[in-house]
């Protein structure tokens, strides 16, 4: 359950701070006041999408959920990305998610970070969130036959299901890549690739060092004359090696003479030595370039094939070309073995379509099985809400072809009135109609659970008087083994609530600000009357509204 929530800077919420109980918690309050943005909240600490407009004034938003976890128990803790928690999560889990300036929210788990897809796999196991959408998805088909699945309890089975279909049709799409008739089997084409790279060295040493052989072939005149003009300052008549021999008898006279040299910088022994090995150093490079066999020419001319390749394959280097050539040997590969592959691809898609004919034929049995023991559970159930007579049947019938979720076709047909046989819900069944609907299904799927937080925002639109009484003390019981927590704009309905919230918006000169507040008796009856009566309160409306709440 839900603990304590705290929310900074989002929507006209500036800064609040909610210790919620377990049971059945109502939120009341004006159209626009914030009862929305509440729920909103709420959601983003689980990892729902941000409504980012209702942060956008803010500098820095953060918006924080305590949870309680009794036992220590905590459902979704293996769908957190591989990561081992449980040492880390005992009776109190923290979520928090931050949103400075308008950028990416960042998501935290007991103060880890965590990527948001993380964050929501494991708060889904604990939250079910209902929104008024959720009533109109009743009349899709896809809906409904998720609703059925949960009941029937075929999770595990459809999720392998699923698995193999996504095989099936990623092999479907592998036979339709080897069986097309264009280049990229074409083996003559291939084979002529792979011969032109073949007639090239394309030997990774040759190539790292070809582009620097041509640039020097190039300048080899150039080279060749400042070599040798190198070797004449350092060994020619008058140059450096016969200077600094001068240098040294005359170093060595003043030495003579009297003077000691103690911080000479550089001794001309050691200059003479360094000037020799210079003079080898540049002598044997001019050697080994006269002695080069390479042919100018011809390196160019190799050169400049390699980087017409290098344009026709689309590669950026001389290297790229190199292992673009393996690329094309290995696909030359593949299409000789083509026969080979096809077979076995087909032999595996058939063995793939096998396994889910059979799964789907499992899937399609369960379903039949629960969509009769369904009909007739909402029947009872939706019965104290105002629909005594109403019938369901859920038609699970064959397809000729398999699908996503297996090979079965879901109708859920519905009469609210004797005497009328059942139709399609998504035409037989009014908005509050639906409502109820929804409420039953909530309360078949979640008996026996405990510990689950339930969002119902505004289900009971459309619903008065003896109706909405039952709905209202529906979910004061199932607040007894979960968290409940609904927005609404009906006293019924928060009278039967164990806790009562109410919010406020408040318009400054400069500013709106929303405040909520937990009610007690007094101020609660309050609230409920005006729900009732309006704004202009009837001592009829008080004295009923205390009697409700008591």
């Amino acid at each position: 359950m839900i603990r304590s929530l705290t929310i900074q800077n989002f929507g006209f919420f500036t800064h609040l701070e909610l210790d919620l109980q377990s049971g059945f918690t109502a939120i009341t309050g004006e159209t626009g006041a914030g009862k929305t943005t509440l729920l909103e909240a709420i959601k983003a600490v689980l990892g729902h999408k941000i409504t980012k407009t209702l942060c956008a004034e803010a500098a820095t938003t953060v918006l924080e959920l305590v949870l309680a976890n009794k036992n220590n128990q905590t459902p979704g803790l293996d769908t957190l990305g591989g990561l081992d928690r449980r040492a880390e999560i005992s009776t109190e889990i923290f979520l928090r998610v931050v949103i400075k300036n308008q950028g990416r929210p960042r998501y935290f788990l007991n103060e880890e970070p965590i990527k948001q897809a993380d964050l929501k796999n494991f708060t889904d196991s604990w939250f079910v969130l209902h929104a008024q959408h959720e009533i109109s998805a009743l009349k899709k088909n896809t809906v409904t036959r998720e609703w059925l699945d949960i009941y029937a309890g075929v999770a595990k089975i459809l999720g392998d299901y699923q698995s193999d279909w996504k095989t099936y049709n990623d092999l479907q799409k592998k036979l339709a890549s080897l069986q097309t008739d264009d280049k990229d089997n074409d083996i003559e084409y291939w084979q002529f690739l792979a011969q032109e790279l073949a007639e090239e060295n394309l030997d990774p040493v040759f190539v790292s060092s070809l582009e620097e052989r041509v640039k020097i072939a190039d300048n080899q005149e150039k080279i060749t004359e400042a070599l040798a003009s190198s070797v004449e300052i350092l060994d020619g008549t008058n140059g450096l090696l016969d200077k600094t021999e001068q240098l040294k008898n005359l170093t060595d006279r003043v030495k003579k003479y009297g003077l000691e040299l103690k911080h000479i910088p550089t001794d001309t022994d050691a200059l003479i030595e360094q000037i020799q090995d210079l003079s080898a150093y540049i002598n044997d490079l001019a050697l080994s370039q006269s002695d080069s066999e390479s042919d100018p020419q011809e390196l160019q001319a190799t050169y400049h094939r390699l980087v017409r390749l290098q344009e026709k394959h689309n590669v950026h280097s001389l290297a790229e070309l190199a292992e673009t050539e393996i690329t094309i040997q290995q696909k030359l590969g593949d299409i000789e073995h083509r026969a080979e592959r096809l077979l076995i691809v087909a032999t595996h898609i058939a063995q793939t379509e096998k396994k889910l004919w059979y799964n789907a034929k499992i899937l399609q049995t369960q379903r039949q099985s629960a969509g009769k023991k369904l009909a007739d559970a909402l029947a009872r159930t939706v019965e104290p809400l105002g629909i005594a007579k109403a019938r369901f049947e859920i038609l699970v019938t064959p397809t000729a072809a398999l699908n996503k979720y297996g090979c079965s076709q879901v109708e859920w047909r519905f009469s609210a009135n004797p005497g009328k046989s059942p139709e399609l819900l998504s035409i037989s069944a009014s908005g509050g109609e639906l409502s109820r609907v929804m409420l039953g299904l909530y309360q078949l799927l979640n008996q026996g659970t405990t510990g689950k937080v339930l969002f119902f925002d505004e289900i009971d639109t459309g619903i008065s008087g003896a109706v909405l009484q039952q709905m209202a003390e529906q979910l004061q019981r199932l607040g007894t083994n979960q968290q409940i927590i609904t927005i609404t704009h009906q006293g019924i309905m928060a009278s039967q609530a164990d806790q009562h919230w109410h919010i406020r918006k408040q318009q400054f000169a400069d500013r709106t600000q929303s405040s909520i507040e937990i009610l007690d008796t007094e101020a609660r009856a309050n609230v409920i009357a005006e729900l009732m009566s309006g704004r202009k309160q009837t001592n009829e409306a008080k004295i009923l509204a205390k009697k409700m709440i008591e």
